[in-house]
């Protein structure tokens, strides 16, 4: 099988998504069908299932060298990028959208003209688990990071807090959150993104709503606290700190 210019030029793997290693549910039916001329001009035709529409992947601006390749790929201004898992290689690529030249939408059989492809991926994204955590993030950024706050104190975080947390989100959507939408959010939680200044400013933004979110998030985080026999002394001057904070 012959190789992508992602395979060639090592610099590119640096700026993968994230969802390209984590994202282990990929349907066995594609989303899209695509003809794709590469930065070396090969033409492919790639079956993919979408997990991400991004612009500027690639920000540092300088120019990459390989031992067989010479080519700059940082480009001027703003361009938007497909994030998909290509069923061709069996894994996570990344493509460039004025590099797609035919675009097939598999689920309809619709062929989608050049003009319409912003259009098309848009669309597409906006009814994707990537999507719609996204809006989850933004909506309930302070109360993730109160609960990552208390969950890390212990520079530990394991399956029965995140569960809990996911807990939290479940009630306060009035849904249950999916397994695809969980590994999006995992990008965000439990990866040490929370700090006391963080968290304090989060609380501060909490007791301004006014409502009973902050006595939910104390349930959730004594919820948090039960789930250690022995309670780490730092853990619990810090959970304290918060929950006489957020009364």
């Amino acid at each position: 099988m012959e190789k992508d210019a992602y395979d060639v030029i090592g610099d590119y793997k640096k700026y993968q998504s994230f969802y390209f290693n984590n994202y282990t549910d990929v349907s066995n039916t594609p989303d899209i069908k695509i003809i794709y001329k590469d930065i070396e001009d090969q033409i492919t035709e790639r079956e993919l299932t979408i997990l991400e529409i991004a612009q500027d992947v690639f920000t540092q601006g300088k120019r990459v060298v390989s031992n067989d390749l010479k080519i700059d790929y940082i480009h001027g201004g703003k361009e938007d990028w497909i994030h998909a898992y290509c069923h061709l290689r069996d894994a996570g690529r990344q493509f460039r959208l004025s590099r797609i030249h035919e675009l097939i939408d598999l689920r309809t059989g619709e062929y989608i003209e050049k003009k319409d492809f912003k259009t098309f991926f848009k669309k597409l994204y906006e009814s994707s688990a990537g999507f719609t955590s996204e809006i989850l993030i933004k909506k309930f950024e302070d109360e993730l990071m109160i609960l990552n706050y208390i969950a890390d104190l212990d520079d530990r975080f394991t399956a029965k807090e995140k569960s809990l947390i996911y807990d939290y989100l479940n009630e306060k959507c009035n849904k249950a959150i999916t397994d695809d939408e969980k590994l999006f959010i995992d990008n965000l939680i439990g990866k040490n993104l929370s700090s006391q200044p963080k968290a304090l400013k989060a609380v501060k933004k909490i007791k301004e709503l006014n409502d009973d979110t902050a006595l939910k998030l104390i349930t959730a985080i004594e919820n948090i606290l039960s789930l250690t026999k022995k309670i780490n002394p730092v853990v619990e001057a810090g959970a304290k700190m918060i929950m006489e904070k957020l009364k």
